[in-house]
Formats: C-alpha cells, structure tokens, sequence
C-alpha cells in the first residue's frame, strides 16, 4: 500500500511505517502527477485537493 501524506501533519511520522510504503510531501508539492499511484492521500484542511 502506498501512501501519501502531507509532511506538516504532526506525530505522523513512524505511525503508518510499518503496515505501508508512505511517502511525505510538503502541502505545495502534493498534485495529481505525484499521488496518482498511491492508495491513499492523508492531508490538512489547508490542502486544496481539486
């Protein structure tokens, strides 16, 4: 499973590790280019997600 999650978010770090590949990104870099293969999208409510 990959995930992808925005690197603000706090004491998220290690939690998801070990059941998923995750990869963290700052809120401005998250597109649809980067989370089109990921199974998940974890982000704050700052994140626009059009």
């Amino acid at each position: 499973m990959k995930i992808i999650a925005d690197s603000a978010i706090p004491f998220l770090r290690g939690i998801l590790e070990p059941w998923a590949e995750v990869e963290y990104l700052p809120g401005t870099q998250i597109a649809p280019d980067r989370v089109r293969d990921a199974d998940a999208l974890i982000v704050r409510t700052r994140t626009r997600c059009d």
